[in-house]
């Protein structure tokens, strides 16, 4: 997976768009440093001590649209919309455009580098401190989307 934190995809955005001002460049934003869904599950385990549950893409599809009837929207949801429709309709699992690592999905950053190189803006590694930090917030804004929900539903 070719993840990077928001903070430097915005500072980086940022940068070159004010350089670009008048246009005259494109841009890939990627990754330097790919980090595995083993990885992404393992710093969760070790965060909290416990293991998430590796379900079938058709189930985190179902999973998903049925927090969605019940009104918890995730942000993915617009990404995903179709692919819910159908594998709540179907045991069959909805089909996927790429596979994760496919070398389609990835282009030549070069210029992209250079160009923040210039601009002084670092792109910082993931690893498993900044996946700690990650799932760390993920879980604190979960429980202040409940404890908003509830507080809103005794009203």
């Amino acid at each position: 997976l070719y993840t990077m934190p928001v903070d430097y995809a915005v500072e980086a955005m940022v940068g070159l768009a004010s350089k670009y001002f008048q246009g005259g460049g494109v841009f890939h934003l990627m990754s330097a440093s790919p980090i595995s869904a083993d990885d992404i599950f393992n710093a969760y385990a070790d965060v909290f001590g416990e293991k998430l549950p590796i379900v079938s893409f058709a189930d985190w599809l179902r999973r998903v649209g049925a927090l969605h009837e019940r009104g918890t929207t995730l942000p993915i949801m617009p990404l995903v919309s179709e692919q819910i429709r159908i594998a709540m309709r179907s045991t069959r699992m909805p089909e996927t455009s790429a596979q994760p690592d496919d070398p389609a999905d990835v282009f030549d950053n070069a210029r992209t580098r250079s160009e923040l190189a210039m601009l002084g803006i670092e792109q910082p590694k993931m690893d498993s401190t900044v996946l700690a930090a990650y799932w760390r917030a993920i879980r604190e804004d979960a429980a202040t989307v409940a404890r908003t929900a509830r507080m809103q539903s005794d009203r």
